[in-house]
């Protein structure tokens, strides 16, 4: 998709372009990190995680860029599944979009799926594990 973008552009602003891209990717997962949909961790933890995620020691590598975005849109996908749940219009379009690029972007889609069927069994009502999961696939929405 960025480098399709790109190509609106002239052709000596494209690595420019991925890199802006690549380093929008890893200050979005911190933002979220930050943000009050996961406010039930600890600030202190989220911040801590946060300064990892941008200062992360010991990389031998460039991990601010395009090439690397996959894993850093995995954990903003893992984050938007273990965070409360959007009540916003903006917050839904958000998680939807982050669904969509993740999705798109590498195999860790597939490891999400049991983390999400595991989410909704434990927040549906009822008694014992049959009754949860019949009352979690009749709650299964658009998301």
């Amino acid at each position: 998709m960025v480098a399709s973008l790109s190509l609106l552009l002239p052709i000596y602003y494209a690595p420019l372009f991925f890199n802006i891209i690549g380093v929008a990717v890893r200050c979005w997962v911190v933002m979220f990190l930050l943000s009050k949909r996961l406010d039930m961790y600890s600030i202190y933890a989220r911040f801590m995680i946060g300064a990892f995620l941008i200062f992360m020691p010991h990389l031998e590598e460039v991990h601010a860029n395009i090439t690397n975005a996959h894993w850093y849109l995995s954990m903003l996908l893992f984050m938007v599944l273990i965070a409360k749940k959007p009540t916003t219009l903006s917050g839904k379009i958000h998680d939807v979009i982050v669904l969509i690029i993740a999705g798109f972007s590498g195999p860790f889609i597939v490891f999400m799926t049991p983390l999400l069927a595991l989410k909704l069994v434990s927040n549906a009502s009822g008694e014992g594990i049959i009754d949860k999961a019949l009352n979690a696939i009749k709650k299964i929405d658009l998301f």
